[in-house]
């Protein structure tokens, strides 16, 4: 009688001891698979969103020091025809950015001043570039 108890007990706790049924497990998958197809080109989306915003803010950042050059040249002076726009007076460096400017920039030139932002070399923003011509500031 006392081992009809044990075996009772025993076929009693293999029953309570279920696992995942395979058709589960296949559902859980196929849930994951939809999430990924979904999340990952977005990710990718985002990366390149994030990218573009960057390169923007060097930009800005390029165009602002174009405009404090001008200030700054006019405070001390100068005409707006002998301010000069070189990448050298306007600073190279943007961090992970490097500035260039070209055009306008010789003493008593008009027209535009183009703009290039590259980003440097051994950062995420490698070989990332965006130009942009700037009109060549006038005193009000």
């Amino acid at each position: 009688m006392q081992m009809d108890m044990e075996a009772g007990k025993k076929k009693k706790l293999r029953h309570d001891e279920r696992g995942f049924t395979l058709v589960e497990i296949i559902a859980v998958l196929v849930i994951l698979g939809i999430l990924a197809a979904v999340a990952i080109p977005k990710y990718f989306d985002l990366q390149r969103e994030a990218r573009t915003k960057a390169m923007a803010g060097a930009m800005g950042e390029a165009v602002g020091r174009v405009n404090q050059k001008f200030g700054i040249a006019l405070l001390r002076g100068s005409t707006a025809s002998q301010i000069v726009y070189t990448t050298e007076e306007l600073g190279a460096d943007l961090g992970d950015f490097t500035l260039a400017s070209s055009g306008a920039v010789g003493v008593g030139a008009s027209g535009n001043i183009l703009l290039t932002v590259s980003g440097k070399a051994g950062t995420p923003l490698a070989g990332e570039v965006m130009s942009r011509n700037v009109p060549r500031p006038t005193p009000p």
